[in-house]
């Protein structure tokens, strides 16, 4: 397993780091994964690269996850209490059209404090997720019209008075790009693309998109985001099964009456005794797999019962975590200076939630060492005052 945790060292190695320290911030991160990433880039350049000093998370779940290995971060569970009352009470019952102008109105005065009162500090560098339940095919799919446009809104609003030099920013494929640019594409340059988890030495798959935002006038890329994925071919040869995962001590956690008759159906439908069976798909349905040798599918917030008819049992807690590059493991977390993260005290349903609604470490520890690799001066000019919302795109 101790695998999963040597991007960090294979990604330093060829790429290497810039001296300066980037102070962080985070929104909308989950458990905190850009932080998880930041320790792992720590371990390995033994200095703090991105120091995460704020972040932004609702779930109070996730708050407590983050709060274990990133004890110093203010948060700030609802974005939404940096707009007035009276106008958050406007925005329930307004529609999707008149929605970003609202937000968007110079009349309007964004309070960006954190719980305590202390201002949040967007930092030098800001890592996000921002809602994807109005993009995702697991969503409700309504696009810029959905109901998680006002934390976006809000959100972006935020950035574009904060103006860090730098953003990262994590979705599903089908997020528009587009929508990146006709928001921040008058002060930002903007560019994207596809990672998938799996090319990163990852034993599951997560395919995301990912998008940096440098200011005009400060920052560029001298390389593209575009070559990290062509970069990284060939430094993770030695990719990783979903049978790999199998190997934490403990009793199961995971096993029932009723998910071993339902792990008996999908065998009798599928005739496959080798592969791993997501069982909170119907056989009949639309069932998810992994064949044996295969990467493990991806995960979603749903994904409670990974069975293998082989191994006899359900992959635990802390292996669905693993999959995604979280240092679950206490010895190898250890070994490789991370600090170590339980899933034991939540419930199945809420460790699934918590795990499924995360980012992939490698992919998004890949972007922020990328960036901080290749990031270099801007000398491009950037306006001195800017519409807040402009739907220039980038050059």
């Amino acid at each position: 397993m101790g695998v999963f945790f040597k991007w960090a060292g294979i990604l330093w190695s060829r790429f290497g780091l810039t001296d300066g320290t980037w102070r962080s911030s985070s929104a909308f991160s989950g458990i905190g994964c850009p932080e998880i990433a930041s320790s792992a880039i720590w371990a390995v350049a033994r200095r703090g690269v991105f120091c995460f000093q704020f972040g932004i998370e609702r779930d109070h779940m996730a708050r407590s996850v983050m709060a274990t290995h990133s004890p110093h971060c203010m948060l700030q569970d609802d974005i939404l209490d940096w707009i007035p009352n009276h106008l958050r009470m406007r925005l329930a019952k307004a529609s999707a059209g008149a929605l970003r102008s609202m937000i968007f109105d110079e009349d309007v005065r964004l309070t960006m404090t954190c719980t305590g009162g202390v201002t949040y500090d967007f930092g030098d560098c800001h890592i996000a997720g921002p809602p994807c339940v109005d993009f995702s095919p697991m969503g409700v799919g309504r696009c810029e019209s959905g109901p998680s446009m006002i934390c976006l809104y809000i959100w972006a609003r935020a950035v574009l008075e904060a103006r860090p030099m730098l953003l990262i920013i994590e979705n599903v494929p089908r997020f528009p790009v587009d929508l990146l640019r006709s928001l921040f594409g008058s002060v930002y340059h903007v560019e994207s693309t596809i990672l998938e988890a799996y090319a990163f030495g990852s034993p599951g798959r997560r395919r995301r998109m990912y998008a940096v935002l440098t200011l005009r006038g400060k920052l560029r890329l001298r390389r593209s985001l575009a070559e990290l994925p062509m970069e990284v071919q060939g430094l993770f040869a030695a990719r990783r099964s979903w049978e790999s995962l199998f190997c934490l001590p403990g009793s199961d956690d995971g096993f029932s009456q009723a998910v071993s008759k339902r792990a008996i159906e999908y065998v009798r439908v599928f005739k496959d005794k080798q592969s791993i069976y997501d069982l909170d798909q119907l056989p009949r349905g639309r069932p998810r797999r992994a064949c044996a040798g295969a990467p493990l599918f991806g995960l979603t917030a749903h994904t409670r019962h990974c069975w293998s008819h082989r191994f006899g049992r359900s992959l635990r807690r802390a292996e669905l975590g693993a999959s995604m590059g979280i240092p679950t493991h206490p010895a190898l977390s250890y070994i490789y200076g991370m600090q170590h993260i339980s899933f034991e005290s939540f419930s199945r349903s809420a460790a699934a939630r918590l795990i499924g609604n995360g980012m992939s470490v490698p992919c998004v520890g890949s972007v922020m060492m990328w960036c901080s690799a290749y990031a270099a001066p801007d000398i491009t000019r950037i306006p001195m005052r800017v519409p807040l919302d402009n739907d220039a795109t980038d050059s």
